[in-house]
């Protein structure tokens, strides 16, 4: 198929998707927590140190795990699930039953939580197989990000990356301060790589005629822009602030005028096919910085919830903290359902049912993770004094992941567009889809990992 051909073709074949359900998203999503647990039980079961070793199961159980359920093993998803889900509970049972009584002996370290880290890291995993994957045909329609209004799995890739970056946020935990030019001038340096990568992108999109969807930004605007404007306007919002348990009325705050300004007129205006000037060129990018806001802001407010005072706690208060997550969870999923019947769930307008959507996904997959934590400081409790067992249990790769995180979501858009303009990805059979994105990723995770291992970190502001 010619160049032009194959561009319209692949153009069409992204358009008009209503996408998934949002149960089938969240088992997508749920389905590698369940893997990493497996993966770090067997990692102290069998005592393995070798990095090489690790790497190899961890690739295996997490990665490879993940890029089979988004491709040939999609339809499998909820047996998947279940299995795994079984098989854990199963596990853990076996292992915490002749430990529960030292609870009272058990200390959790709170300076740097690993629940926290490997949050953010399988957000960025997730992310990273779709973006390339989504240009194989083995990648089933319903998961490719959504026209207008529906839920799909790359529909939460922005928001859960809103989200990751609003739980670590500086921003999120400093006191009230007031706004001068230099603390504006330091804002702005902080996105002004994010804002580089953004014209950078957009710049060599047009130059090489590559093929993009423009329903899912406008024209010009991409995910690099959004999430440099959410965190200015987001440290610009919170800088005042002084008491941090406010900024949850902030984001409803935010959420519900852009709501209602949705809903009297500016949904119709940003869903039309208009593009006379550069505003309705990139009418979807600005228009959802709003909703994207209110995601940052409400993550700051999680992110406070989750501090403590003291840097060693105590089981119990641990416990109930992710009590309090997981109830807050539960809360966010009765609110998904009311919002969806009420306004409907559209990344493309970062609506109210998007913004719950994401914060009910977030705030469930830190509390599942805390879980983890938990139970494994149950299982080495005698050595948590020790800093380098408490630093090395997180698997390697998610750990790798973390150090250097925007380069690898950057190298991973680079490879991806490699990949698509050397060959003709929508064309290729099954087998040569899986091996493609397998490689891809044991290419990425291999120059994460060595640059974790040898301690290199890379930098852009």
């Amino acid at each position: 198929m010619d160049a032009v051909s194959y561009k319209k073709f692949h153009e069409s074949f992204m358009q008009n998707n209503n996408g998934s359900s949002i149960v089938e998203v969240f088992g997508v999503i749920v389905a590698p927590y369940f893997t990493i647990f497996h993966c770090i039980n067997l990692v102290l079961v069998a005592n393995i140190v070798s990095i090489p070793l690790r790497f190899l199961l961890e690739f295996i159980l997490i990665v490879l795990f993940i890029v089979l359920n988004v491709t040939v093993a999609n339809e499998y998803i909820p047996g998947i699930v279940l299995t795994l889900f079984v098989a854990s509970v199963a596990a853990a049972a076996g292992q915490l039953r002749s430990v529960l009584h030292e609870a009272p002996f058990i200390q959790i370290p709170t300076k740097k939580p690993e629940f926290i880290s490997m949050a953010r890291a399988l957000i960025n995993l997730l992310s990273v197989v779709c973006i390339l994957a989504v240009d194989f045909q083995c990648f089933p329609r319903r998961f490719a990000k959504t026209e207008t209004y529906g839920v799909s799995l790359m529909d939460v890739g922005v928001g859960l990356y809103v989200f990751a970056n609003g739980i670590v946020s500086r921003d999120g935990r400093q006191t009230e301060e007031l706004l001068t030019l230099k603390k504006i001038q330091k804002m702005i340096i902080s996105i002004s790589p994010l804002l580089v990568l953004g014209i950078g992108r957009c710049l060599s999109v047009s130059a090489t005629n590559y093929h993009e969807h423009i329903s899912e930004y406008g024209v010009h605007w991409n995910f690099f822009i959004t999430l440099a404007f959410t965190m200015f306007f987001g440290a610009l919002l919170v800088a005042p602030i002084g008491e941090r348990d406010h900024l949850k009325f902030v984001a409803i705050v935010i959420v519900t005028v852009h709501e209602m300004c949705l809903q009297l007129g500016l949904a119709q205006y940003v869903l039309s096919d208009s593009r006379k000037n550069i505003l309705e060129a990139n009418k979807e990018g600005i228009f959802s910085v709003p909703g994207y806001l209110a995601i940052y802001i409400a993550s700051m407010y999680i992110q406070n919830s989750l501090r403590w005072q003291e840097p060693i706690i105590k089981c119990r208060e641990f416990l109930l903290q992710t009590a309090k997550m997981g109830l807050i969870a539960l809360c966010l999923w009765k609110m998904v359902y009311i919002a969806e019947e009420m306004f409907g769930i559209s990344r493309r307008l970062a609506n109210m049912g998007y913004v719950i959507w994401i914060l009910a996904i977030g705030t469930t997959m830190v509390a599942l993770l805390m879980l983890l934590e938990l139970g494994y400081y149950f299982l080495k409790f005698d050595k948590t004094k020790s800093d380098e067992v408490v630093s090395q249990y997180a698997p390697v790769i998610l750990n790798a992941i973390n150090y250097n995180g925007l380069l690898f979501f950057l190298m991973a858009n680079l490879l991806t567009g490699v990949i698509n303009l050397t060959m003709q990805t929508m064309l290729l059979d099954t087998v040569t889809s899986v091996a493609i994105v397998a490689g891809y990723m044991l290419i990425l995770c291999t120059l994460q990992t060595i640059l974790y291992v040898y301690k290199i970190q890379i930098k852009f502001w």
